[in-house]
């Protein structure tokens, strides 16, 4: 369409020729808002005609519109492969937009060790009133040359994003000292603080950051979420300190190798409105004893050990992820000779797991979970647990709709997983990351598995194989065999990519 408009303004055509020109300014607005990436809007573009800059070549109308929404140049992505050499209309540019007012979200990216800071300072100081947001992703001596934070008052700074790298050199332990002067600093200054991330690539910064945190007790009892990535030599005490400063916490990620300490228990914490945990903890499962009695928590992920300490206990929880790497033996019960004692999840909609090796297949089998309807399925073991999941499924008596599975290459019976499909009636997107033998892929082309299913995707699939299936199901379709028609199909492999749209 881009280029359909730009050919008739060159030819001098002056009305309308596509409906979406007569939209008002409002509604081109909000369409235009939906091209923005999710990182923001990327400064100098990475293409001649990214989104949303390419709005602006297609007409002066929609130049205008384009130029006069806020929402297209208030956040505001900037990629600087050396700061002293980052092009000055690249800061023009980027001066340009953010001038409309209103609150920015600015997320910089500096790689290399660059010489100068300019460039940062022209982008943040003259709009540190207007900051709701800030990213910075740039070398820890960056950071802390740009002192003049240290003396702003961020009253509208709702998230901040701090990822300090390290090149390790002389100057490491001095820079590590002048980072501990000029965070509380910093986030003493940040009165409406909501969000806050921390991550690094040096262990000596780590405990830098995590003390800064733990110094300031009125910016945690404010904090909604914290996202701790990368950080090692934390005690895991200073974790449960963490969660007792924020009592509002609502969302809470940490993926850190503790250097050791007390368990953990977490049944003394009143985190009342925590709904989403996700611990990434690098330590055996017997170290960390969690109890979780927060009663809306939603969205739950753990690894390493964790995922099955934390089962028995996710009774609201909706969403759950994780890794079963080792696990204790549970003794059986009753007639399911063989298979665990019942896990009831109640509220449990979302499955995504990964099963490394067989000890975590009786666990699977134990799962019930009657309102599961997307289940993700990985497993790199000698083969795939099909009759474990049939179990669950058949257990569950869930109405699935979306199934994923990933042998990770690996063989597998057909009749098994056959079996498995004919437990899933309800499905409707599919997602195969194994080559699918000719057989099941006639009985999912008739409808005898995966009835209701309207969204394919095949991974490793050969052309031929794959467009044999397509061409099948449209007969089959034709003929009134299937009830349901086929929205959309992919198939892939290394050297192939197809989409079809019936």
């Amino acid at each position: 369409m881009l280029d359909d408009t730009k050919s008739d303004i060159s030819s001098g055509a002056t009305t309308p020729t596509n409906g979406i020109d007569t939209l008002p300014a409002e509604i081109l607005s909000l369409i235009f808002a939906l091209t923005i990436p999710d990182e923001g809007t990327h400064c100098p573009p990475t293409q001649k005609y990214e989104m949303p800059w390419g709005l602006k070549s297609v007409s002066k109308h929609w130049r205008a519109v384009s130029e006069s929404t806020p929402a297209l140049w208030n956040r505001i992505h900037v990629a600087m492969q050396d700061c002293k050499s980052y092009p000055s209309y690249c800061l023009a540019r980027v001066g340009s937009l953010i001038h409309h007012g209103g609150p920015l979200w600015l997320s910089i990216c500096a790689y290399g060790r660059p010489t100068s800071i300019t460039a940062i300072k022209t982008l943040v100081l003259p709009n540190l009133k207007r900051l709701q947001g800030l990213r910075f992703n740039i070398p820890m001596s960056t950071f802390i040359t740009s002192s003049s934070l240290q003396n702003a008052r961020l009253t509208q700074l709702r998230e901040l994003h701090l990822s300090l790298r390290s090149p390790g050199d002389k100057n490491e332990i001095k820079d590590a000292h002048n980072l501990g002067l000029l965070l509380p600093a910093i986030f003493a200054r940040t009165v409406n603080l909501r969000h806050i991330s921390l991550s690094s690539n040096r262990r000596e910064v780590h405990v830098v950051l995590f003390d800064a945190l733990l110094a300031s007790d009125s910016l945690c009892s404010k904090l909604t979420h914290v996202n701790i990535e990368n950080l090692w030599e934390v005690e895991l005490a200073d974790i449960e300190v963490l969660l007792e400063l924020c009592p509002n916490i609502e969302v809470f990620r940490a993926d850190i190798k503790p250097h050791g300490g007390r368990p953990i228990k977490g049944s003394s914490l009143s985190l009342s409105y925590l709904r989403e945990l996700r611990l990434g903890v690098q330590t055996p499962p017997e170290i960390i004893k969690l109890q979780i009695p927060w009663p809306q928590l939603k969205v739950l992920h753990a690894r390493n050990g964790l995922f099955v300490e934390l089962l028995r206990q996710c009774h609201t929880v909706e969403v759950l992820t994780g890794n079963i790497l080792h696990c204790t033996s549970v003794p059986c019960s009753g007639d399911d000779a063989g298979m665990e004692t019942d896990i009831y999840l109640p509220r449990l909609e979302s499955l995504e797991i990964g099963i490394p090796f067989p000890c975590g297949y009786e666990v699977l089998a134990a799962l019930v979970a009657p309102q599961l309807l997307s289940l993700d399925i990985t497993c790199a073991g000698h083969r795939f647990p099909f009759e474990y999941i049939s179990h669950m499924l058949t257990r569950s008596a869930c109405t699935l709709r979306r199934i994923r599975l990933d042998t990770f290459g690996r063989p597998y019976e057909i009749l098994e997983l056959q079996s498995l499909l004919a437990c899933t009636p309800s499905v409707e997107m599919f997602v195969s990351t194994f080559v699918l033998y000719e057989d099941t892929l006639d009985l999912i082309a008739r409808g005898v598995l995966l009835p209701q299913v309207t969204e394919i995707e095949f991974h490793y699939a050969a052309p031929q194989v794959f467009d044999s299936f397509v061409e099948r199901r449209i007969q089959y379709e034709r003929a009134g065999v299937v009830a349901v028609p086929l929205q959309m199909a992919v198939g892939r492999n290394k050297n192939f990519m197809k989409e079809w749209m019936a």
